[in-house]
């Protein structure tokens, strides 16, 4: 995902070293990680940091259900073909997926491009409206390692 601010609005962030202790053991315990009540916000974190998901980000989610990537609609291209006329075994089914990737036409790719880039607007629109995450918090939640221990 390109390092644009828009692109790094995250659906499922962690905490970071500015999150209340209060606030951490919150994301702890709806993430049904166990910890200890006496454990200080450096431990805390510790914990936060070796089960911290991979990132979410609300741009994909967008995008995702309603096909508008690129590649999905190259893939759908190619499984609608295969559906017409299905393989018997996996050897053929192979041959037949390279045959549809060989067969694309540049038109079909342009055209799955610009799809996409028609929601790519729709996106910006909503960027307004987005609560953005800043570079700066971005590196802190890398760097989160700093080992103080403040509540």
């Amino acid at each position: 995902m390109a390092g644009a601010s828009y692109n790094k609005n995250q659906i499922n962030p962690a905490p970071n070293s500015r999150t209340l202790k209060e606030d951490i053991q919150v994301w702890l315990e709806d993430d049904e990680i166990w910890y200890d009540s006496s454990l200080t916000k450096a431990e805390l974190m510790m914990l936060v940091r070796a089960n911290k998901p991979t990132p979410i980000y609300r741009a994909t989610e967008i995008a995702v259900p309603y096909g508008h990537l690129p590649i999905e609609l190259i893939w759908a291209d190619i499984k609608g073909r295969i559906a017409d006329d299905p393989a018997s075994d996996m050897a053929e089914l192979r041959g037949k997926i390279e045959a549809g990737f060989d067969s694309l036409e540049s038109k079909t790719w342009t055209n799955a491009y610009q799809h996409a880039q028609k929601y790519e607007q729709l996106y910006m629109a909503m960027v307004d409206e987005c609560e953005l995450v800043s570079d700066e918090e971005v590196s802190e939640a890398d760097d989160d390692a700093d080992g103080s221990d403040c509540e």
